[in-house]
């Protein structure tokens, strides 16, 4: 609702002689209400400023003379104006204007953050890329290096009348040509994606199966300093897997905990049935830092790729082991930290 007032601001009279003011507003003296609407001056807006002057002729007789007077009256008024609710109307009017204006601004620090996302994710692609050339580059080198070296020996001529030299010259030959093949597959293969893989599950006791890949697994590392302790439970428990993919998978944890060890090392490993058969490996490496946990199960990645080439591959064999673990509808979990070991928890389902 709109409310209009008419108010007084001043009034004085003006003549030849001097000026007196009659009334004047200031903060302690309130203007004058004249007429109009009555409401709270704190709460009204001017819309419009008056002046208004009037002359005045005074006539005084007095022994037998006239005397004239004239004199001016001053008026300043003032028009102001109250609209109920004004702040929520002009809000209303404003409103679609508003929204538009945010929505845009929205817009623009999605915008923003999608971009500098988009460009983290770029140098990370690239850094990935060139530690993975790097990796495969060192790998390839060695193999491609004895090849070329035993090629020279076999064009020998002193070598061709020594029939051992060439048998073993050939055997070296034969062995990294296996080398570089196993490369070839390791990258084919464990850069396959958990919905890829193909499975041939079958039913196997859960420990008394474990119990064997960790009792093959000690024979193969057995001329290094390695303490493999396994406490598993006397369940008889079933679980569902394809053996070959699952053993991959389990190696390719334990082969980890050798490889990023630079001491005495010590693997656990313990099983719990509850809902779920839950294996846990546990080590005494040289552990993840926080920031690098959150990558392990990344495609090429290696926590230790930083560091010259002191520890070997491709940055593959976590990554595969999460895929085949997720293909069998398990999860996997680690907890590390620096100089404190890892930790890898395998959950599989029970039958």
């Amino acid at each position: 609702k709109k409310k209009v007032q008419k108010q007084v601001k001043k009034i004085i009279i003006l003549d030849s002689i001097k000026n007196d003011t009659i009334f004047f507003s200031n903060t302690s003296t309130p203007k004058i209400h004249l007429l109009g609407d009555i409401f709270d001056d704190k709460e009204s807006h001017r819309i419009n400023n008056s002046i208004w002057e009037t002359e005045y002729i005074f006539r005084n007789g007095k022994d037998n003379e006239a005397a004239i007077l004239s004199y001016n009256l001053y008026f300043e008024t003032e028009d102001v104006m109250n609209i109920n609710s004004w702040k929520k109307i002009i809000f209303n009017q404003m409103k679609g204007l508003l929204i538009l204006s945010f929505l845009i601004f929205a817009f623009v620090i999605a915008l923003f953050y999608y971009s500098i996302k988009n460009l983290i994710t770029q140098k990370k692609i690239a850094d990935v890329k060139t530690d993975f050339v790097n990796n495969i580059t060192h790998e390839l080198k060695t193999p491609l290096a004895t090849l070329a070296l035993a090629t020279k020996i076999l064009q020998t001529d002193a070598v061709k009348e020594q029939p051992t030299i060439i048998q073993k010259t050939v055997t070296t030959i034969d062995r990294q040509n296996k080398r570089l093949q196993k490369l070839i597959d390791q990258v084919l293969s464990n850069s396959l994606g958990y919905n890829e893989i193909k499975l041939s599950k079958e039913n196997v006791i859960a420990n008394e199966y474990l119990s064997v890949v960790l009792d093959d697994f000690s024979l193969s590392v057995g001329d290094k300093n390695v303490t493999l302790t396994k406490t598993l439970s006397l369940s008889k428990k079933e679980i569902v897997i394809d053996k070959f993919y699952f053993t991959t998978a389990l190696l390719n944890i334990l082969e980890n905990a050798i490889k990023y060890n630079d001491g005495s090392i010590k693997i656990r490993c313990t099983t719990a049935i509850k809902d779920n058969f839950i294996i846990t490996i546990s080590d005494n490496g040289m552990g993840v830092s926080e920031k690098n946990l959150k990558l392990i199960f990344e495609k090429f990645f290696r926590a230790n790729n930083k560091e010259i080439h002191n520890v070997k591959g491709l940055g593959l064999g976590l990554y595969y082991a999460h895929q085949i673990i997720k293909a069998h509808n398990g999860k996997i979990e680690v907890k590390s930290s620096v100089g404190n070991g890892t930790t890898f928890i395998i959950t599989i389902p029970l039958i």
